[in-house]
């Protein structure tokens, strides 16, 4: 109950706010929130929405893209997204063929389709399990089935894994940056 209030809180102080000044601290209060535990695709929307308004717009960028995580579907997180990169029609283009394959993949949440590998995972093992000693052919049948739909499904999350949390993604916050080939300032300029 207490998180409620605080984001309640939260949304006040944005609805009240005028300045860039006061922006920035509802967008430190969604921060408590979060270094407190509440991982929430709503309240990474509101912080990108409150950094955007501040004029931070790396960070918001930063806010909305861990937002997709959880609301990938969400067409206000996309279009603010969109807005914030200074997105054009053509950036629909450049997406992966993976996701022409999986074209769900933006439909459910990351952790909700680690969920649903898993629940799809543990029945179709006790379809397989029950197939041993009961209905062997139609249960067995319906196992393949699950196996089929678990592997498209767990492959699904590890696409989400690989394009969450493995790749390391970053956002410019600086009005002038020099790339460098490398790791280092050692590195020549690419």
């Amino acid at each position: 109950f207490q998180t409620a209030a605080e984001l309640t809180k939260a949304q006040e102080a944005f609805d009240r706010a005028a300045s860039p000044d006061e922006f920035l601290k509802v967008a430190a209060m969604y921060q408590a929130a979060r270094d407190r535990g509440l991982v929430s695709g709503a309240v990474l929307y509101n912080q990108g929405n409150a950094l955007m308004k501040a004029g931070e717009t790396g960070r918001a960028i930063a806010a909305y893209r861990e937002a997709t995580r959880y609301r990938p579907s969400d067409p206000y997180l996309r279009a603010n997204l969109d807005y914030a990169l200074g997105a054009r029609a053509e950036t629909a283009a450049r997406r992966p063929v993976v996701e022409y394959l999986l074209f769900w993949q933006n439909w459910i949440g990351y952790p909700a389709k680690l969920r649903l590998a898993g629940a799809a995972l543990l029945a179709t093992f006790l379809l397989a399990t029950t197939g041993l000693f009961v209905w062997r052919r139609t249960l067995n049948r319906m196992a393949l089935v699950g196996l089929v739909v678990s592997a498209i499904l767990g492959f699904s999350a590890a696409y989400d894994w690989h394009r969450f949390d493995y790749q390391q993604h970053g956002v410019v916050v600086v009005d002038e940056a020099i790339a460098r080939m490398g790791y280092a300032q050692s590195y020549e300029p690419a």
